[in-house]
């Protein structure tokens, strides 16, 4: 969100990043809802520049490991030049390095909770230790808690589907004050502490 304030602040624009369905993920302004949809075509990897009611649109694709993740899009109320698409295909660069920081960050925690379980499970971890890495991670082994297994049955096992169950039951452990979710292998594991022992 800030990458969109601050280059439509900049540029005199509204300025909205849309992921690769076209769902607005932040804008500069809220009012100014973007009515500009990603190309069909998602191996196209160039600024889209149009013209629209006087003014001129500017759309650069958020690039992450050779995908397009994301767009970057501006509505400029008149023309725009190659300064402004020079901007617009930074702040796309911009966001695609947030993409990637946030993803690192989810990536190092996945790993985290996923050895974390492995050792709950394998049974073999020092007790003081492993409460110290369940609350590191959200959990007081000190408590009682229960544990779930969500598998998906039937259809495919796409990334997008997996993570949408995930996703799912996140939200629904982050009305627990003590969870930890993680995804191994094609089993979702839950656990969550029992609300009857907080405090």
């Amino acid at each position: 969100a800030a990458v969109a304030t601050t280059i439509g602040e900049v540029l005199s624009a509204d300025v909205s990043i849309i992921d690769a369905d076209g769902v607005t993920l932040a804008s500069s302004n809220e009012d100014a809802a973007s009515t500009w949809t990603p190309e069909l075509d998602r191996n196209l990897a160039e600024t889209v520049v149009s013209e629209n009611q006087g003014g001129m649109t500017i759309a650069a694709p958020v690039l992450v490991d050779d995908d397009i993740a994301a767009w970057v899009v501006a509505h400029f109320p008149t023309s725009a030049g190659a300064i402004e698409q020079a901007a617009i295909e930074h702040a796309a660069v911009l966001t695609a390095l947030d993409h990637l920081r946030e993803r690192t960050v989810q990536d190092v925690a996945t790993r985290l909770r996923h050895g974390f379980l492995d050792e709950l499970f394998s049974g073999e971890f020092v007790d003081e230790l492993a409460i110290q890495r369940g609350q590191a991670l959200g959990l007081d082994l000190r408590r009682g808690a229960r544990t779930y297994l969500i598998e998906i049955i039937g259809g495919d096992h796409s990334p997008g589907q997996q993570r949408a169950v995930v996703d799912v039951v996140s939200e629904i452990a982050r009305s627990h004050s003590e969870h930890i979710i993680a995804q191994v292998d094609e089993t979702i594991v839950a656990i969550i502490a029992e609300e009857s022992l907080d405090p």
